[in-house]
């Protein structure tokens, strides 16, 4: 039973997903934010050029 209850938990509900639109730039710029904390000590630098549209 706890088994079942977490394999539920892990695969998620069969409920339809709640799709919209969102910011792709917000997104990178977060992820991004996260990955430049991670190499700040190897001397890496990121640049982001986006396209406008």
């Amino acid at each position: 039973d706890r088994l079942h209850n977490l394999v539920d938990r892990l695969v998620g509900s069969r409920k339809p997903l709640d799709l919209k639109d969102t910011n792709i730039h917000e997104v990178l710029d977060r992820v991004r934010s996260l990955v430049e904390v991670e190499v700040s000590g190897y001397g890496i630098n990121l640049q982001c050029d986006y396209d406008p549209s």
